[in-house]
């Protein structure tokens, strides 16, 4: 039976058993924990308690499982707070910003809000007990769908970055990044879209990210149009599996004491898809000939779709 370790305030760390090494290995999650690479036997695992139970997805340089989409990789540390859509690219050497100090109080030291060995000593020696004051924090990064994130680039708290972003490497990222914006520098800035305002409404429409990746790879890769027409037709022709989605997370199996019958059961990733509606796919409309919030061009590669934001 697999050990719960720690179980609260929304976290829960495992150690790992040979029924979860063999959980990991059927719902093909890879990592790099050990050579030869592989979730092993003893490790501890950091997840929290709603985290969705993973599939087809790499953590290469952590014992810290994020909340992860279907086809999505990670070669930085990232803790278990961050949320990761599908088909992510994530590099080397990504980090999250640490905790903010206090700005409106008299000082910005610790001392005021956290728990520390040189703090508690003060306080014993002066035969006192703790006041420690709320410094709240924000969120963890959520990271959209189809993002790729360069070489050692550092995210903001409380930030989001939208479905098929590009930040570049060594960028510093403390604003919301818009869906398919390329963003780089210090503070990061938008240097233009990958797309057309059109193309993006395709992309997005088509949720294109919910679907096996076998079954997209040998649809038009280089116009947007004709890859989202090809992929609706064959989804309502039924030629196309849906990542399946279960409901228990793996904190939940492993508390339970789940393991082994789920291992029993219907581990199948992917499933039948539901039919689209073509007549809400997006057409070309007037906005489209009118610059739009994000100032795209009418074609890809015939100048910067963003214009540079200052300040």
């Amino acid at each position: 039976m697999t050990r719960i370790l720690y179980d609260q305030n929304g976290m829960t760390d495992i150690e790992v058993s040979p029924e979860v090494a063999e959980l990991f290995h059927r719902l093909r999650v890879f990592s790099h924990f050990d050579s030869p690479p592989g979730i092993q036997v003893g490790h501890r695992l950091y997840c929290t308690s709603h985290a969705p139970m993973p599939s087809y997805v790499g953590i290469y340089r952590s014992h810290h499982l994020p909340t992860m989409g279907a086809f999505s990789y990670s070669f930085s540390f990232l803790d278990r707070h961050v949320v990761i859509g599908a088909y992510c690219s994530i590099s080397w050497g990504v980090r999250v910003m640490g905790i903010n100090h206090p700005l409106d109080m008299f000082s910005t030291t610790a001392a005021l809000y956290q728990s520390h060995p040189i703090f508690e000593a003060a306080y014993a020696d002066a035969g006192r007990r703790p006041a420690w004051r709320d410094n709240p924090q924000k969120p963890f990064p959520v990271i959209g769908n189809d993002v790729w994130i360069g070489q050692d680039v550092l995210l903001g708290r409380g930030i989001t970055i939208g479905d098929g972003a590009v930040i570049a490497a060594g960028s510093v990222v403390v604003k919301d990044v818009p869906p398919y914006a390329i963003v780089a520098g210090t503070p990061a800035k938008i240097i233009r879209s990958r797309f057309t305002e059109h193309e993006r409404r395709l992309l997005q429409w088509s949720r294109w990210w919910e679907y096996a990746m076998p079954d997209l790879m040998q649809r038009p890769a280089d116009d947007i149009p004709a890859f989202v027409r090809s992929l609706a037709d064959a989804i309502n022709a039924g030629t196309v599996r849906k990542i399946r989605k279960f409901d228990v997370s793996l904190a939940e199996l492993c508390r339970s004491g789940g393991v082994a019958e789920f291992l029993n059961g219907d581990l199948s990733l992917t499933e039948p898809a539901s039919p689209l509606d073509l007549s809400t796919m997006p057409d070309p409309g007037a906005e489209d000939a009118i610059a739009p919030p994000l100032d795209a061009p009418p074609r890809r590669g015939s100048g910067p779709v963003f214009k540079v934001q200052r300040g």
